[in-house]
């Protein structure tokens, strides 16, 4: 999306992925997200206060290092999973309680 509005607006810039690890290519035709990938447009330093305007009126999150966990579920789906959490948690201290008081049971 960065590099069509770009290149449509005659903005020279390249873009590459890189990885956590260090790997860096040239943008893969269907990027895919994931931990510790990131996609990096460069643009020359004459043209970098017009790509970043471009940028901002884009409806993407263009931070300037994401971290390896930026990627993820939007903020209800991760709501969703920290419920889903809790109850497994509640659920495995219930049953380590039961084991717990069958142990100290058959003691007597």
């Amino acid at each position: 999306m960065v590099l069509n509005e770009l290149n449509a607006a005659g903005v020279p810039a390249y873009g590459q992925e890189e990885s956590s690890g260090g790997l860096v290519t040239a943008m893969p035709p269907t990027p895919t997200q994931g931990p510790g990938v990131s996609w990096v447009v460069r643009v020359p330093e004459p043209a970098a206060e017009d790509a970043k305007q471009m940028i901002r009126d884009l409806p993407i999150d263009a931070e300037q290092e994401p971290g390896v966990w930026h990627f993820g579920p939007d903020k209800r789906t991760k709501r969703g999973l920290q419920v889903l959490a809790a109850i497994f948690l509640v659920a495995l201290a219930v049953g380590l309680i039961d084991d717990v008081i069958g142990w100290l049971s058959a003691l007597r």
